[in-house]
């Protein structure tokens, strides 16, 4: 496969994975009980550093409770599917709100850039 094929092929697959866009929030409850690592490093078995909050948190038994508060689907031929909570607050549909906005920005962005480097292929 020439270099310039598979290119194409690479940019076909993207923009499947941009022909939505999707975004959901959350609210609710994330909670456990994290002991911290012991003085030689380990926790659960595991070699983790205080440092690495991320690793800390992943081997901590946790409770969950998420609701969906907001749903946005903005399809690439314009058509919406849009779902907000009846219990959500102004301050989360203005969070979600925002966060369509900056993902329509980076799609509008990722456009544009994919659109100029195809023009200078050609």
């Amino acid at each position: 496969m020439s270099a310039f094929k598979k290119l194409r092929q690479q940019i076909e697959e993207g923009m499947t994975d941009l022909s939505q866009l999707q975004v959901n929030t959350f609210t609710g409850i994330i909670g456990g009980k994290v002991s911290p690592p012991t003085k030689q490093g380990s926790m659960g078995g595991k070699k983790v550093s205080l440092l690495d909050f991320a690793a800390v948190v992943a081997e901590a038994p946790a409770e969950i409770k998420v609701e969906l508060v907001a749903a946005s689907v903005i399809k690439i031929d314009g058509d919406h599917d849009l779902f907000v909570s009846q219990d959500a607050n102004d301050e989360l549909v203005r969070l979600h709100s925002a966060a369509v906005e900056a993902g329509m920005k980076w799609r509008e962005a990722m456009f544009t850039f994919v659109g100029e480097f195809m023009k200078d292929l050609l």
